[in-house]
C-alpha cells in the first residue's frame, strides 16, 4: 500500500505540470482503486470520463463509467450518463437499457420526478415501447400533472386510431377511467368501440356509470339505445 501511495504522489507531480495527461490520471484512479480508496478513485475516474466525453471519445468515456460501476455498483446515478453516451454513439438499445436502470433506481430512492424525467427520455427514444408510455402517464398523475397526463393520452389515442388498433385504444381508455382522466366524450368513444366489437355488456356497464350525470345527453342516449 505504501508503494501505491508513493506512486500516486509521483503521478500527481506529473499531473501538476500537465493536468491534461489523461493516461496518468487514469493510472492514479487505478491506484486509488487498488488501495480501496473508492471515493478518490471515483473522483479521478470522473475527471477522465469528462475529458473523454468532451473530446468526443464516447466509447472510452463509457469504459471509464463502467469501471466506476465495478468498484461502486451503488453509483446508479451514472446510468443516466451512460445512456446519454450510448445515445450519442447511436446505440439506442443500450441507451434505453441504461435509462431503465436509472429510472428504476430513482423510483426506489423515492425520487419520482427524476424517474419520470428519465422515462420521458425513454419514450422519446423508443416510442414503440407502449408500456413505458403508459407508465409515464400514470406517473404524471401521481405527480399531480393531470394536464400532461391527458395530453399524452390524447397523443396515444390519435396514434392508435390512425393505426385502427382497437385493442390498444381500449387499453388507453380503460387506463383513463382507472386514473379518473376520462370525461363523457372518452367514455362514449370507448363504448362505440365496444359496440362495434359486439361487447354490449361492457358498453352498458360504462354508460350506466355516467348516465346519472348525462341522462339527457343525446350521444349517451343513442349509445344506450
Amino acid at each position: 500500500k505504501g508503494k501505491y501511495n508513493e506512486a500516486i504522489s509521483e503521478y500527481k507531480l506529473v499531473l501538476d505540470s500537465d493536468p491534461s495527461d489523461i493516461r496518468t490520471l487514469m493510472k492514479v484512479g487505478d491506484l486509488f482503486a487498488k488501495i480501496k480508496n473508492i471515493s478518490s478513485a471515483k473522483r479521478t475516474y470522473f475527471k477522465v470520463a469528462n475529458f473523454y466525453s468532451e473530446d468526443g471519445f464516447y466509447l472510452k468515456a463509457v469504459a471509464v463509467y463502467k469501471q466506476i460501476l465495478r468498484i461502486d455498483p451503488s453509483a446508479t446515478e451514472l446510468y443516466s450518463e451512460l445512456a446519454l453516451l450510448y445515445e450519442k454513439l447511436g446505440l439506442i438499445g443500450e441507451s434505453v437499457k441504461s435509462y431503465e436502470v436509472a429510472a428504476k433506481s430513482f423510483e426506489e430512492q423515492g425520487e419520482i420526478k427524476k424517474s419520470l424525467d428519465v422515462l420521458i427520455k425513454i419514450s422519446a427514444l423508443n416510442p414503440e415501447q407502449i408500456n413505458n408510455r403508459f407508465r409515464v402517464i400514470k406517473m404524471y398523475v401521481q405527480q399531480g400533472l393531470v394536464d400532461d397526463a391527458k395530453l399524452n393520452c390524447e397523443s396515444l389515442i390519435q396514434e392508435f386510431d390512425q393505426e385502427s388498433d382497437t385493442h390498444l385504444l381500449i387499453k388507453v381508455y380503460k387506463m383513463m377511467l382507472d386514473l379518473e382522466l376520462a370525461d363523457k366524450k372518452d367514455v362514449c368513444e370507448l363504448c362505440k368501440i365496444y359496440l362495434d366489437e359486439g361487447k354490449f355488456s361492457q358498453s352498458l356497464v360504462e354508460l350506466q356509470k355516467i348516465f346519472s350525470k348525462h341522462s339527457k345527453d343525446i350521444q349517451v342516449l343513442d349509445l344506450l339505445a
